[in-house]
C-alpha cells in the first residue's frame, strides 16, 4: 500500500483538474479530493473496532464497486451546492479509484495480498505485474496496535514517504499551474469593457465567449476522461493473483467469518519459519516449523495451547540429561524422535531409535530422568531396562 501522504498528493493533483465549475470553494473541494483519495483505507478503522487493525485491509473497500458507491454518495452530498451531480459522481469515483491504482503499483515484500477489485461480483484478488513505489510496512493481521505502530515508524517507511513526496509534489505543482492558467485565460475572455462598443460587436463577443466556454468545458472533461483512462489502464493492467511464487514474510488463511485459521510466518525474532493451524476460537492447535538448529519439528497443542506431542529430528534438550542408558542416544541429527508431554511441557514418553538404529521407548519422570526403557536388542530379542529407585518405579 502507498502512504496517506502519497494518496493525499494524488487526490489534490486530480482535484485541481476535476473540480466542477459550480463548486465555488476550491479549498473545500481540494479537502474533499484529498479525503476521497484516502477513503479506501477506512478499512483500518473497521479492523480497529473489530479488534484486528489489519483484519479487513484490501478487502471490499479496495474495489471498483466501492469507488462507484463513493461517487454516488459524493453526488448526493455536493449536488445541493453545485447542482452538477453527474460531474461530481465521475470526479468522486475517479478520486476514490486513484487509491486503488496507486496501491497497485506499490510493491511490498511484507504484505502480499492484492485487492478485491471485482467486489461485489467476485472475491478474487488482483495485483499488478510491476511496482513503482515500495509499500508501507503496517504489520500483519492479528498484530497488536503497539506492534503496528512500531512497524509504521520504521526507517523503511520514512524512506518510502520521502520518495513518494519527491515524485508526486512536482505532479501537484503541475496541476496547480494548469488550473491557474485556465483561470487566467477565462478572465482575459471577459467581454465587459469600459469603452462603448457597438451592439453588433457585443453580440459577436458574446458568441465568441460562449464558444470559448464550451471549448474550455470540453477541454476540462477531456482532461478528466484522460485521467480516468489512465486510472482504468492501471487497474486493468492488474491481473488475478495467481503467480507461481509468493514472496512475503507472512501468509494468513481466513474462514468465511474472517477468523485466521492458518498462518505461515516467522517467529518473534524473525529467524525461524512456522506453519500454525488455529481452531475456531483462535487457539493454536498444530505447529509445523524449524527449530533454532535448523531441524524440522511438529507439535500438537491442547486447548490451553500447551504442546502435548512433539515430533522432531535429533535430540530434545530436555531429554537424555542425567540418564544412565548408554543405548538410548537421540543426539543423531537425523534420528526421528516423538515425545509425549505432560501439562508442564515435560516429556514423559519418548519414542526414537538407539545408536544401533533399533526402536526404543523411554518413560521419564517429571525431572526428565528415565524410569523404564523398552526396546529391541541387537539379536532381535525384546529388552527392558529399569532405572531409578523402587519408589520411582512404584509411581
Amino acid at each position: 500500500m502507498a502512504s496517506p501522504v502519497a494518496h493525499t498528493l494524488v487526490g489534490i493533483a486530480l482535484g485541481h483538474q476535476l473540480q466542477p465549475r459550480g463548486v465555488a470553494s476550491s479549498g473545500a473541494w481540494l479537502a474533499f479530493s484529498a479525503a476521497a483519495a484516502c477513503a479506501a483505507d477506512l478499512d483500518f478503522a473497521a479492523g480497529l473496532l473489530a479488534g484486528d487493525v489489519n483484519g479487513f485491509h484490501h478487502g471490499p473497500s479496495h474495489s471498483l464497486g466501492a469507488a462507484i458507491l463513493f461517487g454516488l454518495a459524493s453526488a448526493l452530498i455536493w449536488t445541493p451546492w453545485c447542482r452538477q451531480g453527474l460531474k461530481v459522481f465521475v470526479a468522486g469515483s475517479v478520486l476514490y479509484a486513484s487509491h486503488l491504482a496507486l496501491d497497485a503499483v506499490c510493491g511490498n515484500r511484507y504484505w502480499v495480498s492484492g485487492q478485491t477489485l471485482a467486489w461485489p461480483f467476485a472475491s478474487m484478488r488482483f495485483t499488478s505485474d510491476w511496482y513503482f513505489f515500495n509499500g508501507i510496512h503496517h504489520g500483519h493481521p492479528g498484530d497488536s496496535v503497539a506492534s503496528i505502530l512500531g512497524a509504521l515508524w520504521s526507517l523503511h517507511n520514512l524512506r518510502t514517504v520521502a520518495l513518494e513526496a519527491l515524485v508526486l509534489l512536482p505532479l501537484v505543482a503541475l496541476s496547480v499551474f494548469l488550473r491557474g492558467r485556465v483561470r487566467r485565460d477565462s478572465r482575459t475572455r471577459d467581454p465587459v469593457r469600459a469603452d462603448p462598443i457597438r451592439q453588433e460587436d457585443t453580440m459577436e463577443l458574446d458568441t465568441i465567449q460562449a464558444r470559448l466556454l464550451r471549448v474550455e468545458k470540453e477541454n476540462r472533461w477531456m482532461k478528466g476522461l484522460a485521467v480516468g483512462g489512465l486510472l482504468l489502464v492501471g487497474l486493468l493492467s492488474a491481473k488475478r493473483w495467481q503467480s507461481d511464487y509468493v514472496d512475503a514474510k507472512g501468509v494468513f488463511l481466513r474462514d468465511d467469518h474472517g477468523r485466521i485459521r492458518a498462518a505461515l510466518h516467522f517467529d518473534k525474532q524473525g529467524q525461524q519459519p512456522y506453519l500454525i493451524f488455529y481452531d475456531a476460537q483462535g487457539r493454536e492447535r498444530n505447529v509445523l516449523g524449524v527449530d533454532e538448529h535448523g531441524r524440522p519439528l511438529l507439535g500438537l497443542l491442547d486447548e490451553a495451547e500447551q504442546p502435548r506431542l512433539a515430533l522432531r529430528l535429533g535430540n530434545d534438550h530436555r531429554l537424555g540429561e542425567g540418564g544412565t542408558s548408554a543405548d538410548f542416544d537421540a543426539r543423531d541429527e537425523n534420528r526421528p524422535l516423538v515425545a509425549l508431554l505432560d501439562e508442564s511441557q515435560a516429556a514423559r514418553l519418548v519414542l526414537s531409535f538407539s545408536r544401533h538404529h533399533l526402536p526404543i521407548a523411554a518413560f521419564l519422570d517429571g525431572e526428565q530422568q528415565r524410569l523404564v526403557e523398552l526396546g529391541v536388542n541387537a539379536d532381535g530379542t525384546a529388552g527392558v531396562s529399569l532405572f531409578g529407585s523402587a519408589q520411582d518405579l512404584a509411581r
